[in-house]
């Protein structure tokens, strides 16, 4: 994409991106060309034409300069801010976890409940009497 000898690191993740899109277009075209091959008869035209447009949009990414379209796709990728997940409120967990405590009685407190049923109990043992009838055993450790 671009031919400096030295490139910024923008210029050079821009290129990553630019040849991992074209490798994925050059891999679906490849997998249409396969199914145009084996697939049925009246598909063929209509897969063969969309293995040639990928076939020129892995081009268009790979070309010393940037098309239009091509420099929009890559802003766009490289500009893209993911939701981050948010923290959770202390009203939030302590909702959580009475609501973890109204399961637990609604089990009548069974060792065996699902794990998913024992997010946050210790926590609510922690703070009521000693009741060794009532302890949760540990969930097993992820080999490692």
């Amino acid at each position: 994409m671009t031919n400096q000898s030295v490139q910024a690191p923008a210029d050079t993740a821009r290129d990553r991106l630019a040849a991992l899109l074209a490798h994925h277009a050059d891999t679906i075209a490849a997998a249409l060309r396969a199914d145009a091959r084996t697939g049925l008869p009246e598909n063929r035209a209509g897969v063969g034409r969309a293995a040639e447009l990928l076939d020129l949009h892995a081009a268009h990414l790979t070309e010393d300069e940037e098309t239009l379209v091509v420099q929009e796709l890559l802003d766009s990728i490289l500009e893209f801010e993911a939701a981050r997940p948010t923290e959770h409120a202390a009203h939030v967990i302590a909702e959580r976890n009475c609501l973890a405590m109204a399961t637990l009685f609604a089990l009548q407190w069974k060792p065996n409940a699902p794990m998913s049923l024992r997010d946050g109990i210790e926590e609510i043992l922690a703070t009521m009497p000693a009741r060794p009838e009532l302890s949760i055993p540990a969930a097993p450790e992820e080999p490692q």
